[in-house]
């Protein structure tokens, strides 16, 4: 009954949102999902019960790979990508969907990444077109702007971002699509079709994302086979890669805070290789990083040649970088084994700190424990995940996790709004652009100019103030120190996150993450710092 109800409260949408131009424009929506349904060979009645197999040949980066999908009615996604070291899978079975990062662990898809799986089912399976689509959608058309060679058809679900649809005026066909994927706009140019079994099947794509990335595909194999079973869309058993040892499984490693004691820098060691010898130093433990990172010069005097060119995000834009293969990285008794790592200009982030920067250690090891930051001590523990338990007085935080970065949702003086929780970050509040002109919270606000904050990609100009109350997870904070950002490229300018939250009110407590279970502790001391302004959950 309830997949009754939402098909019924689709329909209603579609009667009621399918005029939204006038009808001289172009066609009606029915009219024009006719015409495009059988330009492409698909049925508005019912989806083609068969798996869709097909191979594609991939360029981009600097690489060339494959990539590898299954797509089936009604809403089922399979995806292997191997792209030079690289190897990402996705899944998604119609409500759910997981990744697997190029180190081999898997997690589920939530927030703007399962709405970008969930896109791209709709499109893959052709239920975008259909009279019922497994998902109830809104539709509507835009007339295109210039000559009207094409028409815009956008798509949204009840709950979830639009997608637009570009079709041919004359044939009808698609030609590319455009989604707002979270860490900017993804545009898919479609460049040529064939037929296969009466279907137009993509031959050659071009998809963007962003000025600086830029995939190249070209169909190699393509095949109909019999339906796969559900399960074939999920993971099965998740298993962590075996890329991660502790010398004692039941307790956690230790280790000592060193430096300011916001910044959360640990000693330890880098073996590049077998025969190579180990550079020891600091890394810097930072939840605001979506990978490992190795500093591109140490990676060049050790002898590591990255491969690939890749833009990275950072708080100042986007900065090249490549993937390197690093042996061993030792951290007290805990030992990362074969892992790829990011590497990547790291020297606007050292310039912080008095001592050399080994690297920076993010969701490829975050993923696989349990991270213990105990800021009152100056102590960073790394437990193994059942050796970990919450004490009794420790207030539970749900997380949401944004292209391997751990988000929390915050009300910011009552604005909701969803925050990257950054240790790497000794700032309080920092609000991006998009968040801070959309919501005018300049406006009647004493800022003064802070001259920017400094991290990958450049600096980001900042104005420094107040904000007079921070609800995060059952705590409520005030008079916040914040940075209002004024970027317009780089993490303070994305679309889905309002801002990040860092060590300046992390530190009021012990704080603890649990990638893989979604979820975070704040522990706060016996006596809480006088004046914090904090109140219980």
């Amino acid at each position: 009954m309830k997949r009754e109800r939402a098909l019924a409260a689709g329909a209603l949408a579609l009667l009621l949102l399918g005029s939204a131009v006038p009808a001289a424009a172009v066609p009606t929506v029915d009219a024009l999902l006719d015409r495009h349904a059988r330009a492409q060979g698909l049925s508005r009645e019912e989806a083609d019960p068969r798996c869709e197999h097909s191979v594609a040949r991939l360029d981009a980066f600097g690489l060339q790979g494959r990539l590898e999908t299954w797509s089936q009615a009604p809403l089922f996604v399979r995806s292997r990508l191997e792209l030079g070291p690289l190897t990402l899978q996705t899944w998604f079975d119609g409500e759910s969907g997981w990744i697997a990062d190029r180190n081999g662990a898997h997690r589920p898809a939530e927030g703007p990444e399962l709405e970008a799986l969930q896109q791209e089912a709709l499109v893959a399976t052709g239920a975008y077109v259909l009279q019922h689509p497994p998902v109830p959608l809104r539709r509507w058309t835009v007339e295109e702007d210039g000559d009207s060679s094409t028409i815009e058809l956008r798509i949204q679900p009840l709950l979830g971002e639009a997608q637009t649809l570009i079709l041919d005026a004359e044939t009808f066909l698609l030609r590319g699509t455009r989604f707002d994927a979270g860490q900017g706009e993804q545009v898919a140019r479609i460049l040529d079709f064939l037929e296969a079994d009466g279907r137009q099947v993509v031959r050659r794509a071009e998809l963007s994302l962003g000025p600086q990335m830029t995939v190249l595909s070209e169909l190699v194999e393509h095949e109909w086979i019999d339906a796969r079973p559900a399960d074939f869309y999920r993971p099965g058993t998740v298993l962590m890669p075996q890329d991660l040892r502790f010398e004692r499984r039941d307790r956690p490693v230790e280790l000592a805070l060193e430096g300011d004691g916001l910044h959360l820098l640990v000693h330890g060691r880098i073996t590049p290789g077998d025969a190579a010898d180990p550079r020891e130093g600091l890394f810097l433990v930072d939840t605001g990083a979506g990978a490992n990172v190795i500093d591109r010069t140490l990676a060049e005097e050790m002898g590591l040649r990255p491969e690939g060119r890749i833009p990275a995000q950072g708080v100042g834009g986007s900065a090249d970088a490549g993937f390197v293969h690093l042996r061993r990285v030792d951290l007290g008794g805990l030992h990362l084994l074969d892992q790829s790592w990011v590497s990547v200009d790291l020297s606007d982030v050292a310039a912080w700190f008095d001592r050399p920067l080994l690297g920076v250690l993010g969701y490829d090891l975050l993923e696989r424990v349990i991270l213990d930051v105990d800021y009152p001590e100056g102590v960073l523990r790394i437990w193994p995940h059942d050796a970990w338990h919450a004490p009794e007085d420790a207030s539970e935080i749900a997380l949401r996790m944004d292209a391997n970065v751990p988000s929390v949702r915050a009300r910011i003086e009552g604005i909701d709004g969803w925050l990257h929780v950054d240790t790497g970050s000794n700032g309080g509040l920092d609000l991006s652009n998009r968040f801070v002109h959309e919501h005018a919270l300049l406006d009647g606000r004493a800022t003064q100019d802070s001259g920017g904050l400094l991290g990958v990609g450049g600096r980001s100009e900042t104005r420094s103030g107040v904000v007079e109350h921070l609800e995060l997870g059952g705590f409520i904070l005030e008079n916040v120190p914040t940075g209002f950002h004024e970027a317009e490229d780089g993490l303070f300018a994305v679309a889905k996150i309002s801002g990040i939250v860092g060590a300046q009110v992390l530190s009021r407590w012990r704080c603890v993450f649990d990638y893989r279970g979604r979820r975070a502790w704040f522990i706060a001391p016996a006596a809480g710092p006088e004046g914090s302004g904090e109140e219980g959950p």
